[in-house]
């Protein structure tokens, strides 16, 4: 069963599958308002599922809940937020090619 934890005040994100890590994020704060998106990493045999497309819905939700913003760093994140402008709103800065 795939479980993913956010703990904000870590700056990072679990995921696990039957209690094994297969992935994380981290987002250390660069200010109270901003945080910095650095590390998306899930292990290749998970890629390809949506699991990703999760962790990026599950940061979402946590900028939500602490009404921050996110500047990017890690190159999966910044690919990740072209492809969704929707979310734009929470990138602080510009999102580079």
């Amino acid at each position: 069963m795939l479980e993913i934890k956010v703990n904000c005040e870590d700056d990072e994100m679990t995921v696990y599958d039957d209690g094994k890590l297969i992935g994380h994020m981290t987002f250390p704060k660069e200010s109270m308002e901003v945080v910095l998106l650095n590390e998306v990493y899930l292990k290749e045999e998970y890629r390809g599922q949506g699991i990703t497309q999760m962790m990026m819905e599950e940061f979402i939700n946590s900028l939500e809940k602490t009404k921050r913003k996110v500047r990017l760093i890690c190159p999966f994140a910044k690919k990740w937020f072209r492809k969704n402008p929707q979310y734009s709103k929470y990138v602080e800065g510009y999102v580079e090619e």
